[in-house]
C-alpha cells in the first residue's frame, strides 16, 4: 500500500509514461481512442502504475479515475496536446493521476480532484473553474508546461502537502488565477499568472515561493500571500487598479529579492505582519512604493519611483532603510505613524524628504542617472560608490556600495 504521506512527483515513472515512452517496469500500457467509453474502460481496467495512452482526436464526455495511480496521456509524438476532451476529468478515493498532452475543455469544471493527487504536464485545462482540487492532508497538485484558464477561476486548491506551478500560464476572468489555501507549500516558478481580479491568493500556507514569474492584475490588486515563510525572487508583479501590487504577510520570514512591483493607484508592495527583508528591487506605486504595517522590515538597495510616498510605515511598524534611491515622490519617507530610519539614500526630484520623525544619516540630493527601469546606473552616476561605507554593504566586487538595486552584497549584474 502506498504511503499517503508521499506526494505524487511529476518526474516519477508515472509521468515518464506520458510521452508515449515505454511504461514503467511491470506496468501495462493500454491503448485507447475509439470514444470516451473505450478510454474509461481502459482506465477502469488499469492497476497502479499502468498507463493509458489515448489516440489523437476529439472526444466528448467525462472521465473518472478512482482509487488508483495511473498515467493518462495523449499518444503525441511531440508538441501541442493532441487529445481534445470536451468534458471533464475527475479523480477521487485516494487516487493519483498523471495527465499529459490533453486539452480538457470542461463546462463548469475541467479537472476535479477529491482526495486525489495530480501531475499535469504539457496540457490545456479550461472551464468556469479550470482545476478544482481538494487534496486532503498529504496530496499534491503539480502543473508543469501547461495552460490553465478559467472564466471565474484558474486553479482552486485546498489543503495538500504542496501546490506547484512551473513553466505554465494561469489565467482567470473575474476570479483568482491561483487560489491555494491550507497547503504545506505553494511554489510558482517560471510562470505567468493574470486575471481581471487579484491573480493570486495564498492563505494559511506553510510556505510560499514565487520565482522567475510574472503576475499581472488587469483590473484589481495583484494578490495576497499569507504564509509562514514568503520568498519572492526575480518576479514582476503589477496591479492596474487601486489595490497593492502584492500584499505579503505571515508569522515568519518574508524575503523579497531582485523583483519589480507596480500599482497604478495603490502601494506597489504592502507588507503585513512578519519580519521582512527586501533587497535589490524596484517599486512604482500610486500611493506608496513600499507600505509597511505592523511588522518590521529591513529595506536594502532598492528604488522607489513615482507616486505619493517612497516608503511609509504604519500601525507601530519598524522600517530600516539602507542605500535607497527615492525618485519622483511627493515625500520620500513617511514616519508620522511608525518608526522609520533611513541611512545612505538619495532623494531626487522629491518635494519633501520626509514626513514626521525620520532619523538617519548620509542623505544626498542628486540625479542618480538611471539607465533603465531596473535601476541600473549610467556610467558616471553620482550614485556609484555613494552608499554606506561599511564593509557589510560592499558590492560583490568589494567596492563601496552603489545606491539602488544594482548595489550591495546581493547585487547581480550582467
Amino acid at each position: 500500500m502506498r504511503d499517503p504521506r508521499v506526494p505524487l512527483r511529476a518526474g516519477a515513472a508515472l509521468a515518464a509514461a506520458l510521452a508515449t515512452l515505454p511504461s514503467p517496469a511491470g506496468a501495462v500500457v493500454r491503448l485507447a481512442g475509439e470514444d470516451v467509453t473505450a478510454i474509461q474502460a481502459a482506465i477502469d481496467a488499469s492497476a497502479d502504475g499502468d498507463s493509458v495512452l489515448v489516440a489523437p482526436g476529439t472526444y466528448a464526455g467525462d472521465l473518472r479515475v478512482s482509487g488508483r495511480r495511473i498515467a493518462v496521456g495523449g499518444r503525441c509524438a511531440q508538441g501541442e496536446p493532441c487529445v481534445v476532451l470536451v468534458g471533464s476529468i475527475s479523480c477521487d478515493a485516494g487516487g493519483e493521476i498523471a495527465l499529459g498532452r490533453f486539452d480538457v475543455r470542461g463546462g463548469a469544471e475541467g479537472l476535479v480532484l477529491d482526495d486525489c493527487a495530480a501531475a499535469v504536464d504539457r496540457s490545456r485545462i479550461s472551464g468556469d473553474v479550470a482545476i478544482v482540487a481538494d487534496l486532503g492532508a498529504a496530496g499534491s497538485l503539480v502543473v508543469e508546461r501547461s495552460t490553465v484558464s478559467g472564466t471565474s477561476a484558474g486553479v482552486q486548491a485546498r489543503g495538500g502537502a504542496r501546490v506547484v506551478v512551473s513553466g505554465s500560464g494561469l489565467s482567470a476572468g473575474d476570479g483568482y488565477a491561483l487560489d491555494a489555501e491550507g497547503a504545506g507549500a505553494v511554489v510558482v516558478r517560471g510562470s505567468r499568472l493574470s486575471s481581471d481580479s487579484p491573480p493570486v491568493r495564498v492563505a494559511d500556507a506553510g510556505s510560499a515561493e514565487v520565482t522567475g514569474s510574472e503576475v499581472e492584475s488587469r483590473a484589481d490588486s495583484g494578490g495576497d500571500i499569507d504564509a509562514g515563510r514568503v520568498f519572492v525572487s526575480r518576479a514582476r508583479w503589477s496591479s492596474a487598479a487601486e489595490g497593492p501590487g502584492l500584499t505579503a504577510s505571515g508569522e515568519g520570514e518574508i524575503l523579497v529579492l531582485h523583483s519589480t512591483f507596480a500599482s497604478a493607484a495603490g502601494s506597489a508592495l504592502r507588507l503585513g505582519s512578519g519580519e521582512a527583508t527586501v533587497a535589490n528591487s524596484c517599486f512604482r506605486g500610486g500611493t506608496a512604493g513600499i507600505a509597511l504595517y505592523y511588522g518590521s522590515a529591513v529595506l536594502e538597495n532598492n528604488l522607489t519611483e513615482g507616486g505619493l510616498v517612497g516608503v511609509a510605515a504604519y500601525a507601530g511598524a519598524d522600517a530600516a532603510v539602507y542605500n535607497h534611491l527615492f525618485v519622483g515622490h511627493e515625500v520620500g519617507a513617511d514616519g508620522r505613524y511608525a518608526q522609520v530610519r533611513v541611512d545612505w539614500a538619495d532623494f531626487f526630484d522629491v518635494a519633501a524628504d520626509t514626513w514626521g520623525e525620520v532619523s538617519g544619516t548620509g542623505w544626498a540630493h542628486f540625479d542618480p542617472m538611471l539607465a533603465d527601469e531596473d535601476g541600473d546606473l549610467a556610467p558616471g552616476s553620482p550614485a556609484i560608490d555613494a552608499g554606506s561605507p561599511s564593509p557589510a554593504y560592499r558590492d560583490p566586487d568589494g567596492s563601496r556600495n552603489d545606491l539602488g538595486p544594482q548595489g550591495g552584497p546581493r547585487a547581480e549584474r550582467d
